[in-house]
């Protein structure tokens, strides 16, 4: 009978490594689905209102937040924060959220939003917060300027990828969710960091489990000529 017990203990215990991995797998794909719906819900807004929300902030009940309202508003489109913010889920009209208005990842982590906060000359500054701000900036200048930089890990350098490969150097928006060691917060090693230092450089990459610098972030980001197509479709531009 002990024998009988031990071995039907094995092979339970065998089972909670492969059931575990599945569960982990649901949640990687739930988010993965989330964030490409986020994306369109994002490019959907842009169109109906010629810019992009601001991120919201901890205490922003999941609606965009301007920096000093009611003085900064779409008028103006100065956020109170670009590069490290929570998605507006209230102001973009998402559900299901909690009971705070923000959209909640497959591990119940608050997903991430940053948007940029434009480009020279400054003019140009909040282009894509700003009503007709990026009508006003003209096409042209939006393909091809540098925004948001997408890493294939840390370069090193809080303004571009360094020496680590460019994924994207032209990023107008990027969503993430910080996985399951949200809670830590975020990770503690460099390729996460990166994605919660409030600089334009972001990281993706494949999950790894490397000691001192484990990456399980979900990083998806939408470029100019996405947004520019969605935008003339709209006619919000040319």
């Amino acid at each position: 009978m002990a024998i009988s017990v031990f071995v039907i203990t094995l092979l339970l215990g065998g089972l909670v490594v492969p059931l575990s991995a599945q569960v982990e797998q649901r949640r990687i794909l739930a988010t993965q689905k989330q964030l490409e719906e986020i994306k369109a819900a994002l490019m959907g807004f842009a169109a109906a209102n010629g810019r992009l929300p601001c991120p919201a902030t901890n205490a922003s009940n999941g609606a965009e937040r301007f920096l000093n309202p009611p003085g900064d508003s779409p008028a103006n489109g100065v956020c109170a924060t670009f590069a490290n913010g929570l998605l507006p889920a209230t102001t973009l009209g998402l559900a299901p959220v909690d009971a705070q208005g923000f959209a909640l990842d497959a591990w119940d982590a608050r997903i991430r939003y940053a948007v940029s906060f434009g480009f020279p000359p400054a003019a140009n500054a909040q282009a894509f917060t700003r009503t007709n701000g990026m009508r006003d900036a003209g096409i042209n200048a939006i393909a091809s300027s540098n925004l948001f930089y997408v890493c294939a890990a840390d370069g090193g350098n809080p303004l571009n990828c360094g020496a680590a490969t460019t994924l994207s150097s032209r990023a107008v928006v990027v969503i993430y969710s910080l996985g399951g060691n949200a809670a830590a917060p975020g990770g503690a090693g460099a390729d996460e960091l990166d994605n919660l230092d409030n600089d334009p450089v972001f990281v993706s990459h494949p999950r790894t489990a490397t000691p001192g610098n484990a990456f399980d972030d979900l990083v998806t980001w939408i470029g100019p000529s996405l947004l520019l197509n969605r935008m003339i479709e709209a006619g919000q531009l040319p």
